[in-house]
């Protein structure tokens, strides 16, 4: 087999959870020079920590986005609550522009972040 089927044979392997020890050891047993297994065992591995870090930027930034909606659901309940006399506020009302605002502005850098970080996966 050629270097470039070889990977793409050890790259689905690794996906289905095959380690780089194992895949060492059959490159080894097919008898391949160990100059062309450290290739491929690198071109395997930096798949592999990408995925890694793909899947861990990704759950990074689902958690940034929640929080910003829970900062914006928090501010516009203070907001209309206080403005349709649900809170007892008396004569005044409160506006709570801090939590709106860093809300949608925590939602819109997570859009933004995902949008980049599709970009980087499709590379």
């Amino acid at each position: 087999m050629q270097r470039e089927e070889l990977i793409k044979l050890y790259l689905h392997k690794a996906s289905e959870g095959m380690t780089i020890y194992d895949i060492h050891k059959q490159l080894q047993l097919q008898q391949i020079p160990d100059d062309e297994i450290k290739e491929i065992i690198r071109v395997i591995d930096n798949y592999i920590i990408n995925q890694a870090l793909v899947k861990a930027t990704t759950t990074k930034i689902k958690e940034i986005h929640w929080v910003g909606i829970v900062l914006t659901i928090i501010g516009a309940t203070i907001t209309f609550g206080s403005l349709l006399g649900i809170l007892p506020t008396g004569n005044s009302f409160i506006i709570a522009y801090g939590p709106l605002l860093g809300g949608l502005s925590t939602i819109i850098y997570s859009k933004t972040n995902s949008k980049r970080q599709r970009g980087r996966i499709n590379r």
